[in-house]
């Protein structure tokens, strides 16, 4: 793959990795009726808080650094998420320890 966008540091999942994700059933317009195909479908619940995976590490990134297109997918390709605020980047580091002793 030589080109990807990542949306509000979403990162591609991995083949021959597990991930905990955290899901919501995909929301629908008032009246609306799922068709059978829809009864099961879902959504994660954040473009970043909702994937964990202990093999990969988030990945910090400078603004700037995307600003001027210097990130390429092979950068970023093993990392679990995008953050270019270290805030968010440590509230998911928080988060994903406590993800990690409840879950594996």
């Amino acid at each position: 793959m030589e080109n990807m966008t990542s949306i509000r540091g979403y990162v591609l999942m991995n083949d021959h990795q597990e991930y905990l994700l955290f899901l919501k059933h995909l929301d629908k317009v008032k009246g609306y009726k799922y068709k059978k195909s829809e009864e099961m479908t879902y959504i994660p619940v954040s473009t970043r808080f909702s994937k964990y995976c202990k093999e990969e590490s988030p990945l910090f990134i400078e603004s700037k650094r995307i600003e001027e297109g210097e990130i390429h997918y092979r950068d970023f390709k093993d990392a679990s998420a995008i953050f270019i605020k270290s805030d968010e980047l440590k509230q998911y580091q928080s988060i994903s320890l406590l993800v990690y002793d409840k879950y594996q």
